[in-house]
């Protein structure tokens, strides 16, 4: 069984919803685009297979911030995500930082 596991590889994904929801003018961070991308690079870089994804909703894109994703495999197992925003256009890389 292939779990997962702490990824040394940083994903740089580009996730932004251009002028979103959190406010006038504001891009926003498309969460049901950055999760589906963890849940492919995870799959791609471990071959865990992923079960989901959860990240928070309308976080503002905003250069050097971070925020955490909970995921969890389809065997069962969870970890977290930790999430930090390369710019304000809504680029972000991620990793594995909590495997239980």
């Amino acid at each position: 069984m292939i779990s997962l596991r702490f990824v040394p590889v940083v994903s740089v994904v580009s996730v932004a919803a251009a002028f979103g929801f959190a406010g006038c003018g504001e891009t926003t961070i498309d969460n049901g685009k950055l999760q589906d991308k963890i849940k492919t690079g995870v799959t791609e870089q471990t071959g865990a297979k992923v079960k989901s994804v959860d990240c928070p909703s309308d976080v503002k894109a905003e250069k050097g911030k971070t925020f955490t994703c909970d995921i969890t495999a389809a065997n069962g197992q969870t970890g977290k995500i930790t999430v930090t925003q390369s710019d304000s256009d809504g680029n972000v890389t991620w990793k594995i930082t909590t495997v239980n």
